[in-house]
């Protein structure tokens, strides 16, 4: 899937599972997340945990898979 279908996706508000690149190279994946608010200028967006309630900020450039499809540029 292309980075623009996944910003799509995420704008819709639909529950997903992000796979994303961390600062120090490490995969994690983030079961059942919706995307709460996009930055268009810094390329980030907040994201919240349905399960735990957590909010984590990414880059939409370090997304390498959702909802088990990989992510291209």
């Amino acid at each position: 899937m292309h980075i623009s279908g996944v910003r799509q996706l995420l704008s819709t508000g639909a529950t997903v599972t992000l796979r994303v690149l961390t600062a120090k190279g490490e995969l994690r994946e983030y079961p059942d997340c919706v995307s709460l608010k996009y930055n268009h200028r810094a390329g980030c967006r907040n994201i919240k945990l349905v399960r735990s309630g957590e909010i984590r900020k990414i880059k939409d450039i370090l997304i390498v898979g959702i909802n088990d499809m990989e992510v291209y540029i």
